[in-house]
């Protein structure tokens, strides 16, 4: 192989790695995240061993990039699921009795996002960050472009503000947040500490049976 030849190879290689870099980045993302919880009271006390019996202490956040999501505790118990195809959220107060509500139900009368500077790293990813503030809570989200889905899929989702967040990210997950009760100064931090690509069936999504369902 010549040299004009070895450069137009080398620069064509080079192009495609290039592409291949940018394709990989901007993946919808289907997987699996963890988290771990933290708590504290409005004086900076950690509460987390009291708060962690009502609220958890982890959370295994699975998400189907075209249609649905589901967490599990750190007990293996499902606590939430959304099913994208009839637009509904369950939430699981025992493993099988679960509350449905419509995804289409409003959100927060309030919802005003601030974009921060702060950065951070978290699970290995670099993130930017948002503040978003509610009538009921102060919560910044930090987020990286590398670890998001489409929020058109998810557009119809207004129950929890998931589809206002989503379009204030463009799509990126949070890798964590930190929430602040405005009642009662409570802060809820969620932080990711493990992010897994992977394959998910729409069946993995299916709520499981002989689950009682009663209408939220």
């Amino acid at each position: 192989m010549d040299y004009i030849k070895m450069k137009k190879f080398l620069g064509l290689g080079l192009l495609c790695l290039f592409l291949s870099s940018l394709s990989t980045e901007k993946a919808p993302f289907s997987g699996v995240i963890d988290y771990r919880y933290s708590f504290e009271d409005i004086n900076g006390n950690d509460v987390s061993e009291v708060m962690s019996a009502y609220l958890g202490a982890e959370q295994h956040y699975h998400i189907k990039a075209d249609c649905c999501y589901k967490a599990y505790n750190e007990k293996g118990d499902l606590v939430m699921l959304y099913d994208g195809g009839e637009n509904a959220f369950y939430s699981f107060s025992k493993p099988q009795n679960a509350i449905k509500y419509d995804g289409s139900q409003n959100g927060s009368s309030e919802y005003k996002v601030t974009k921060l500077s702060q950065t951070e790293e978290v699970a290995g990813y670099k993130c930017q960050s948002i503040k978003v503030e509610t009538e009921t809570s102060i919560i910044t989200y930090f987020f990286s472009p590398k670890v998001k889905v489409d929020p058109q899929v998810f557009k119809k989702h207004a129950f929890g503000d998931w589809n206002r967040y989503l379009k204030a990210t463009n799509g990126a997950l949070p890798l964590k947040y930190v929430l602040t009760n405005k009642a009662s100064g409570l802060k809820w931090t969620s932080q990711a500490y493990k992010v897994s690509n992977k394959t998910l069936s729409d069946e993995a999504f299916a709520l499981p049976k002989g689950v009682q369902v009663s209408k939220g």
